[in-house]
């Protein structure tokens, strides 16, 4: 079974979302054009703007992902199922990886002071790390949208040459009598 078909067995109905009398205020969104889409493009372009935000040092990466799949026009499944890679049990090893990516990409040295729990101690610790943290967690969110977007044209490609593949061998195999009656047939 394709993953087409398995989101769509699995996703909520757009059109019944519409109707809901709950979702009425979302109405105009949940009908945007596209974003229920499962092709190629739409679902490699939703995939990248989740892997994006899943970067954003914010708590609030859901949300955003919304309105940019609305204005971008990509598959909002893919873009909310790409954002929770940042989810509560990873988001740490990430934004560690992101901070470092950034000392490199900056060329500073990491904080050494010792961690003073005080609101002056706090503001400034953030404020050393701030500037490593966002210029990392920019380039990590953007080389991770590149690669998989890069992964989802890769392995749809894959699936559709698989598919042609399995159309043409059981095509070839068709018996002889069954050559010999079609060429019968067509003289």
């Amino acid at each position: 079974m394709s993953p087409r078909r398995i989101a769509k067995r699995y996703l909520p109905d757009p059109h019944a979302l519409a109707q809901n009398p709950r979702l009425s205020w979302f109405r105009p969104l949940l009908s945007a054009r596209g974003i229920w889409h499962f092709g190629r493009r739409s679902v490699a372009g939703g995939l990248s703007l989740g892997l994006f935000l899943a970067f954003v040092p914010i708590p609030i990466q859901q949300l955003l992902s919304i309105p940019c799949a609305l204005v971008l026009r990509v598959n909002l499944p893919a873009a909310l199922g790409g954002v929770w890679v940042s989810n509560p049990l990873t988001f740490a090893p990430i934004f560690y990886f992101a901070y470092r990516v950034g000392l490199v990409a900056t060329g500073t040295s990491p904080s050494e002071q010792a961690l003073d729990f005080s609101i002056a101690g706090l503001s400034g610790t953030v404020g050393e790390i701030a500037t490593p943290l966002l210029v990392g967690c920019v380039i990590c969110g953007v080389v991770s949208a590149t690669l998989g977007n890069l992964a989802v044209r890769l392995l749809w490609r894959l699936m559709l040459v698989q598919r042609l593949r399995r159309k043409r061998a059981g095509r070839d195999t068709c018996t002889s009598a069954e050559v010999a009656t079609r060429d019968a047939g067509s003289v």
